[in-house]
């Protein structure tokens, strides 16, 4: 799984990003999170969450660095970027505001 996301992501146009506004971010993020997806080995396939976190990362690490930020102006994006959000974030979440966590996530990370 870890190879064919790093190849996909080797190839992922970032100029499309250039001008999107929040909406189409949203739809960006959701086909490429399904292009990724359909390219997971036969047992991954289906593994929308790691396809998900895989390009989420990406695009942290990408907006991060200040010269591929400003070269794609992804600066526009840092306010629709998602968290990946897994085991390890949850549980960041929950000792910071547990009260802010619905009910079904405190029975498993509090």
């Amino acid at each position: 799984m870890v190879k064919q996301a790093r190849e996909y992501l080797k190839e992922l146009d970032l100029t499309a990003l250039q001008n999107l506004g929040e909406s189409k971010f949203a739809y960006w993020l959701d086909e490429r999170t399904e292009e990724l997806r359909r390219r997971f080995p036969e047992g991954a396939k289906g593994n929308w969450g790691a396809a998900r976190k895989a390009i989420n990362l990406f695009l942290e690490n990408v907006l991060y660095d200040r010269f591929l930020s400003k070269e794609y102006r992804l600066d526009a994006l840092e306010g629709v970027l998602e968290i990946p959000l897994d085991r390890q974030v949850a549980e960041g979440l929950g000792k910071e505001r547990p009260s802010k966590i619905p009910v079904r996530w405190r029975q498993e990370i509090c």
